[in-house]
């Protein structure tokens, strides 16, 4: 059908084919190299009609039945469709398809029933959006370390979406929380670009990099894990303190003219959208794999150490090298951060 007719087969559908988009070069790949599998892995297509008649073939014993269908059209599965037709025209498509099961539901709804169908069409295309974060959640790493947190710190690890932070007296990590402090605690600036300017990036496949670089599992611990949390949480209190001190002596400013108002605005400005760099300008390479080292002791090094001064230096160094630029865009450019991070003296928190 969709041979002969073409898009005129989702002629009620939200969509037509998309072509080559990621999930339906996924679809092609399961259809080519897992045919068996395709049953399983795909959510199927769902056809509507205004009128349907069925004949049974064999008798009505028989297992195939024919089913003459007026006024068609795929209302969900444009995606399968369209991409399971063009198979037809690649080597070994033909014998994939013939090997291959799809769900295919076909509703018949009366003519003048306009809006049942439309409510069909809708809510066949209506769900939550399923983000790459929420693919995270199968790692079995993952699973591990959630595991470790709840059993040697009673930290409850939220690694999916929608699932329930509980009492608000258990202490909790959630895997961006996670995975921001153990990009701070690194050693790329690549991963700390990405972290502010589009965190999925990292997860967006568990079997390679970056992911398997940031939650490397031959030496990521339950405690190595938290020490990057509580590290980079140091961190955020500071900013955030900056930020409330700035936000009062504004309120202050006009009745004191010594208050230089520019230098509160520039440390705003850099803290509310240079704070992912700013974390991995202090901790990157800091040492939170010592097991020996308890998280008590390594948090009690965390409060000895200023940040007032890094951070100043960090202000005037991104205002002398990009001053006229426009703060949100800039720290999610990769070579104008490493370059801001090249003109800053290295520090060391004492922290090994």
């Amino acid at each position: 059908m969709y041979q002969e007719l073409g898009e005129r087969l989702f002629s009620k559908n939200l969509r037509i084919g998309l072509g080559g988009t990621e999930i339906n070069d996924d679809i092609a790949q399961t259809a080519l190299n897992e045919p068996e599998n395709f049953w399983y892995f795909n959510n199927g297509v769902t056809f509507i009609s205004d009128g349907i008649s069925r004949t049974l073939r064999g008798g009505a014993g028989a297992d195939h039945v024919a089913l003459t269908v007026s006024n068609g059209s795929i209302v969900n599965g444009a995606q399968t469709t369209s991409t399971l037709g063009e198979l037809l025209e690649l080597e070994g498509g033909k014998d994939a398809l013939s090997r291959l099961k799809c769900l295919v539901r076909v509703l018949e709804i009366p003519n003048d029933e306009t809006e049942f169908s439309t409510s069909v069409t809708r809510f066949n295309n209506s769900q939550n959006g399923i983000g790459v974060k929420d693919f995270v959640s199968l790692d079995p790493f993952q699973q591990e370390l959630r595991r470790g947190l709840d059993r040697e710190f009673a930290i409850s690890y939220i690694i999916r979406s929608g699932e329930d932070y509980g009492d608000n007296n258990i202490p909790t990590v959630s895997l961006q929380e996670a995975t921001v402090a153990l990009v701070a605690c690194g050693t790329s600036v690549d991963n700390a670009v990405r972290a502010k300017d589009k965190i999925s990036a990292l997860w967006r496949d568990t079997n390679s990099e970056p992911y398997l670089s940031i939650f490397d599992k031959s030496r990521l611990t339950p405690l190595a894990l938290y020490k990057a949390v509580e590290a980079n949480r140091a961190i955020e209190r500071f900013l955030k303190t900056r930020m409330m001190t700035h936000s009062f002596m504004s309120q202050i400013a006009d009745y004191d003219e010594s208050l230089d108002q520019g230098v509160a605005d520039r440390e705003r400005a850099v803290a509310t959208h240079g704070n992912r760099l700013f974390s991995f300008y202090v901790l990157t390479g800091v040492n939170i794999w010592r097991e020996e080292q308890s998280i008590s002791e390594f948090k009690g090094k965390l409060k000895d150490f200023d940040l007032s001064d890094p951070f100043e230096n960090f202000v005037e160094t991104v205002f002398d090298r990009y001053g006229s630029s426009y703060k949100a865009p800039l720290f999610k450019n990769r070579t104008k951060c490493a370059n801001i991070l090249s003109a800053l003296p290295s520090i060391n928190l004492g922290i090994s």
